[in-house]
């Protein structure tokens, strides 16, 4: 299912699976300074992630998926039974020194009951959800 339009700056509720090209033609906004720099993180982010574990479900959500111009930051809720937070904050800020800055990230195992994801679809201080994307190979 490709991105849809957003709705009040938002995705509509749902899960939209797309790749990391799909997600930069979706969002991307000429003279955003911020997105740019996101927009590689994000890409050293899923790389490193899926080098280690090709399986592992790859969610983004926050204000980079938005009509925000310049968000401050990509959000990352990750499913994977290799990864856990401790161990991916070590490894991205060593193998991109000064990006880590720029990602939040929130790791649990496959079969955790707990889902960020699902945490992701709340929009603060409303009962309405928002959509998020699944990033896809």
């Amino acid at each position: 299912m490709p991105i849809p339009a957003l709705v009040h700056g938002v995705l509509p509720q749902g899960t939209y699976l797309a790749t990391l090209t799909e997600i930069w033609a979706a969002f991307d906004q000429a003279g955003s300074t911020t997105r740019p720099v996101l927009n590689h993180v994000l890409e050293h982010a899923v790389a490193l992630i899926w080098l280690k574990d090709p399986s592992a479900l790859i969610y983004v959500d926050g204000s980079y998926i938005t009509s925000n111009l310049d968000p401050a930051d990509v959000d990352l809720a990750v499913r994977s039974n290799v990864w856990d937070d401790i161990l991916f904050a070590v490894a991205f800020s060593t193998a991109y020194p000064g990006e880590e800055r720029y990602l939040d990230f929130f790791f649990n195992d496959m079969q955790s009951k707990q889902h960020m994801e699902d945490l992701f679809r709340e929009i603060r201080g409303s009962t309405l959800r928002k959509g998020i994307i699944q990033l896809q190979p």
